[in-house]
């Protein structure tokens, strides 16, 4: 594969998830996959090494998925006699504020969202946004269990299940209270002539930054129709520049498929990377090969550096699900673990390694709150921060994460 993501953004660059997805769903864990599902696992897994994020696509007869209606969302969530309450069936509306970075003023955009828990001794709260959820999370643990077959804690799915060693995931209604999961419905809002003042200026929804969790999955509305109006577009650090990251079916007329864009966050890219940055293969021999060429097909996962552009005309829908570790967990719970689990690569023991990705290239290391207030002081050094928050859990981790930022 090419080592820039510019020809990954291609709308042809397509992931069919269907079968494995179907297979998750059924529970057909088989130890033997047909060829369809074996390719579709190593291109699925090529992609997120190399770029750490990718397109993926979902036949529409696999769920029961309502279609992304535009007007729907509009009226049920955005309405205004719908924004003038905090509470919609179980979603919160959050108001516009700067929660991905800016430095200048709120960012363009307002959202709806759920976290994905429930409670046995509870009625669980059904919301309009749930089959939404469902599916979205579906997606996210078929490629973190069955594609990339990572340990069970870097996801949550079960809190009996925190901390074994074992690849038991589970999507049934179980007590996941202290689940950190989020569904957000965004709508950003057009450019118009006072939020603009030059036509060659870019106007952001939401500033460059990565994810901090686990995996995000996004659904974006598909009514781009002109370059520059894709509104997600990620960034290509060979080529330094911006890429528009269009729905396939705005170039496309296939009608049978639901297209999502799949990427990695700080959490996955840290501890695999690291590994990554520790580990050595053996040849057939028995010797240890330290080789470039062998390190660079080492777990990898960038978490990719991502921005979202105000669209040129209507407002602009995007679903987007973020898949975190269960809370209790540390980053080097999880690093404990990637090494049980990759048993037969060699790697050290202790946390001085150093990762593949830059500890820089995170936004889950740097200082939110200084960035927004332009604080005029020396930056904390993102190095500093991973071994600082390393042994805590990760819930507090992500919840001064949220205090740093502005958010309704």
């Amino acid at each position: 594969m090419s080592s820039c993501c510019c020809s990954s953004s291609s709308t042809t660059t397509v992931i069919d998830l269907t079968e494995p997805f179907l297979n998750r769903v059924q529970r057909e864990r088989t130890t033997t996959k047909s060829n369809t599902t074996t390719t579709t696992h190593e291109k699925l897994r090529s992609a997120l090494q190399e770029y750490g994020w990718c397109h993926v696509s979902l036949s529409k007869d696999t769920t029961t998925l309502p279609h992304f209606n535009k007007s729907w969302f509009l009226s049920s969530l955005f309405s205004s006699s719908n924004n003038t309450t905090t509470n919609l069936d179980g979603a919160i509306y959050r108001g516009r504020s700067a929660e991905s970075g800016s430095t200048t003023s709120t960012e363009p955009k307002q959202s709806w969202e759920v976290s994905r828990r429930c409670c046995t001794k509870k009625k669980k709260t059904t919301t309009l946004l749930d089959p939404y959820l469902q599916t979205m999370h579906t997606i996210a643990v078929t490629i973190i269990a069955d594609i990339l077959e990572l340990p069970s804690m870097i996801v949550q799915e079960d809190t009996n299940n925190n901390n074994s060693n074992s690849n038991n995931y589970t999507t049934t209604a179980c007590c996941r209270c202290s689940n950190i999961d989020l569904l957000r419905v965004f709508l950003y809002d057009p450019i118009t002539t006072t939020t603009t003042t030059t036509a060659d200026e870019v106007v952001l929804g939401s500033s460059p930054h990565t994810d901090w969790g686990t995996l995000t999955v996004v659904w974006q509305d598909d009514t781009a129709t002109t370059p520059g109006d894709s509104c997600l577009q990620t960034y290509c650090p060979v080529h330094q520049i911006y890429v528009d990251v269009n729905s396939p079916t705005t170039t496309t007329s296939n009608d049978d498929n639901y297209f999502f864009v799949v990427h990695v966050g700080d959490v996955s890219s840290l501890v695999l990377g690291r590994h990554a940055a520790a580990a050595t293969t053996k040849n057939n021999n028995g010797n240890n090969d330290d080789t470039t060429t062998k390190k660079k097909k080492m777990i990898q996962f960038p978490s990719p550096l991502h921005r979202v552009q105000c669209p040129q005309k209507d407002g602009r829908i995007s679903l987007v699900y973020f898949c975190y570790p269960p809370p209790s967990l540390s980053l080097s719970n999880l690093e404990e673990q990637i090494k049980i689990t990759y048993k037969g690569e060699e790697s050290t023991d202790d946390d001085n390694t150093t990762t593949v990705v830059p500890y820089e290239s995170y936004y889950l290391l740097q200082n939110q709150q200084q960035q927004q207030c332009n604080i005029n002081k020396k930056a904390d050094d993102p190095e500093l921060v991973y071994h600082q928050i390393r042994n805590q859990p990760l819930g507090i981790v992500f919840q001064n994460k949220w205090n740093q930022v502005q958010r309704n």
